[in-house]
């Protein structure tokens, strides 16, 4: 026999003997000496180990664990890359609203009515988009103003 068997499925154990041919049983089979569990029938020694060793059940759970290892191992690959994107963009938020603060302290010291003429060149472009930014951002700093 040149195939080594595995251990016991129901109790783990290595006290196993593969049985041949007798006056009760007419065939081959793989016995365990601690749980006394047998194997299926075989027509020969070798087959009698092949059989005892088929564990459908155990490969198919191997194969599961094995693709959710690989999925877990994908999955913490793209949480890495997501984490570095938002750690990113958090850092330059907050320089952003570093900057933002830095200005609206200069705009502090800034009269209400001067903020409306800071305005008045993008008013008068031709662009509608600049000029409804630019009165908007004056009516906000003037209610930014007022509330500080």
């Amino acid at each position: 026999m040149s195939t080594t068997i595995k251990p016991c499925p129901f109790c783990g154990s290595d006290d196993l003997e593969v049985c041949a041919p007798d006056d009760v049983f007419d065939h081959w089979y793989v016995s365990c000496n601690r749980c006394t569990s047998f194997g299926p029938p075989s027509q020969s020694e070798d087959d009698a180990t092949k059989r005892w060793n088929q564990r459908p059940e155990e490969e198919r759970l191997n194969a599961a664990l094995t693709l959710e290892g690989e999925l877990m191992a994908a999955t913490h690959a793209h949480a890495g890359e997501a984490i570095a994107k938002v750690e990113a963009n958090v850092a330059l938020l907050q320089k952003a609203d570093d900057k933002i603060g830095q200005l609206l302290g200069h705009l502090a010291n800034v009269p209400i009515e001067h903020i409306a003429t800071l305005t008045e060149p993008a008013l008068r472009s031709q662009n509608n988009g600049i000029r409804y930014a630019a009165s908007v951002v004056a009516a906000w700093l003037a209610q930014w103003k007022v509330y500080q």
